[in-house]
């Protein structure tokens, strides 16, 4: 996958959004780096994640508790930085994944893997790691034309 150089950007980040330590975007071999660079686009993604932790942030000082960080104090989850795994796959890996996942045999959209450490785990680590996103891009397609949505739209509020 082609991206910008990220070192500059990173620095900006960093600067600007101590929440965000990383954002890690992979896809399968049958996704082209035309596509990635279109709809997957590392700056985008990252200004979209940036805005919902700054939301999450919101709630939790209005008392939320996340459920799958329920046993970490929301101080330490708000002061931790965040990473994030993305991969982006086809409809054929996306079914088998779906299948595997949730027993469904179709290809959904977004299938979300929540870190699983445990609190004590995550408290000796420098970075909070919120998990792993699938994003199946063909499903993603078809649910932007259904929703009368661009492609952008539709992954940027999924």
């Amino acid at each position: 996958m082609s991206q910008p150089d990220s070192t500059n950007f990173d620095d900006k980040i960093a600067s600007n959004h101590a929440s965000l330590a990383a954002l890690d975007i992979s896809a399968t071999d049958s996704i082209d780096d035309e596509i990635l660079d279109t709809f997957y686009n590392r700056e985008h993604l990252l200004s979209v994640m940036m805005a919902t932790l700054e939301y999450i942030d919101g709630r939790i000082n209005n008392g939320l508790t996340l459920p799958y960080f329920a046993d970490i104090e929301p101080e330490l989850w708000q002061e931790k930085s965040k990473t994030l795994d993305i991969y982006i796959t086809d409809d054929v890996e996306g079914r088998a994944l779906n299948l595997e996942a949730r027993g469904k045999d179709y290809a959904t959209n977004i299938l979300s893997y929540p870190s699983e450490l445990p609190a004590a785990v995550i408290e000796l680590m420098p970075t909070l790691p919120l998990g792993e996103l699938i994003i199946c891009h063909e499903v993603m397609v078809r649910e932007a034309a259904e929703q009368d949505k661009t492609v952008a739209q539709h992954i940027s509020i999924c």
